[in-house]
Parts: structure tokens; sequence; C-alpha cells
């Protein structure tokens, strides 16, 4: 099996200086979101899954259209749920995330006030993902090393197939990424395993005694060119 993770391109989150929740994507995401299409439309995916809120739903459009194929969404990859901010400005916004960062390991684990538990979010993504893999008999354990075993099958053919495309953001890709391969938890997983707009991320299962690994095998930004990089 094959897991590749998309972020999603550059949203538009201040029109007129103000907050908006669930943004569209900017002219410039827009542009992003079509050459991640070009560049993955060139792969074969036996399932693409993409996150309900509209920026990886508007760049994952480009790339469907390509391939003919309608949209998948999958609630799961919903990134965390942030706090009721519609209409205030941008100073506002970076004001609330500047405090947060001044906080204790242990106290960032609350999040921003009002909105989603950083250690709720993780485990829903988690749970999400671990429901996700079971339907191809690959198990989650809690050992010593978190790893993955399979319940069907053998093992060389769980890590053969199948290349499943998920398009979702930041902290989602963060949490699967750092669950795919055993890292240790923390209550910032949009910073663990840094994805920039659009940037692809590749998983790979491969069979070791018995217990199914996933090697991460690379953070992919080329299909883009330099000055259109953002994070």
């Amino acid at each position: 099996m094959e897991i590749v993770l998309a972020r999603h391109a550059q949203p538009d989150w201040y029109p007129s200086d103000q907050y908006q929740t669930n943004p569209p994507l900017t002219a410039l995401g827009f542009r992003q979101a079509e050459l991640l299409g070009d560049h993955l439309a060139k792969e074969h995916f036996d399932l693409i899954l993409v996150s309900p809120l509209l920026r990886a739903r508007q760049t994952v459009a480009p790339l469907l259209k390509r391939l003919g194929r309608e949209e998948v969404v999958a609630d799961w990859l919903q990134e965390i749920r942030d706090p009721d901010w519609n209409g205030l400005s941008r100073a506002d916004v970076t004001a609330h995330y500047a405090n947060e960062e001044m906080l204790s390991i242990d106290e960032r684990w609350n999040g921003l006030p009002g909105g989603e538990h950083i250690g709720d979010f993780v485990q829903r993504i988690e749970d999400g993902l671990i429901d996700f893999l079971s339907e191809y008999g690959i198990v989650h354990h809690d050992h010593e090393i978190p790893s993955w075993t399979v319940t069907s099958g053998s093992a060389a053919e769980r890590a053969t197939g199948p290349r499943v495309l998920l398009v979702a953001h930041g902290g989602t890709n963060g949490v699967i990424s750092t669950r795919l391969v055993g890292a240790v938890r923390a209550p910032w997983p949009w910073f663990q395993i840094g994805y920039q707009h659009t940037t692809v991320g590749r998983f790979r299962a491969r069979p070791t005694n018995g217990v199914l690994s996933f090697m991460m095998t690379g953070l992919e930004t080329h299909h883009l060119p330099p000055e259109d990089v953002t994070a």
C-alpha cells in the first residue's frame, strides 16, 4: 500500500482583513491547485478522498476533472475546528495564536479557547486513520513502538497496494504522518512534519518480521515554481 497525502492550496482567510471560516482559495491557490492536478494526474490512484472543507475540495477539483472522477468526501479528514472567529481582524487572530504559543506543552493540548481540544483533534484523526486502514486488513497496535499488522492476505500483498490519495490539511496530514511512522504525539502536529500549500507526502508500506511499517519516502513541492510556494 502507498498513502499519498496532499495539503490544500492557499486559502483566502482574510478578505477585507476580516477572518472567515471555511474560506475558498485565493487566485494563487487556484493556480497551485491546477499545478498539483497536472502533477498527480500522471499517477494511478485506486482511491481519492478529500476533506469536507471548501479549500481542500477546490484543491482536488482540477485533478478529479483531469481523471474524470467524482469527488469522495471523508469527514474524518477535516482540520481542527477553530473558534468562531468570523469577522475578527487579522491582527486579532494573530494575537490569539501568539498567546497560544506562549503556553506550556501541557496547556497547549487544550487548544484555542472555544475551539477543538488538540488532544481530541489528534484522537479524531488517528481514529479515522485506524478505521480506514482496518478496511484493508491493516490493524494498529500501541506497543512501545506503535506499529501495524495485517489480519488477512499476506504482508507482501498489503505492501503492494492499493494506492490512496488523501487531500486534506496541515494539521490533519501532520497527525496522519506521525501516526503512520510511529512518531511521538505532540500538541503541534502542523510543525512535526511541515506541509506547505499543495505539498505532497508519500508513505509506502513494507513488511518486516510480521510487522507492516510505513516508510516516508518524501515531501514534494517541485510541481510549483519557487515563487508560488506558500506556507
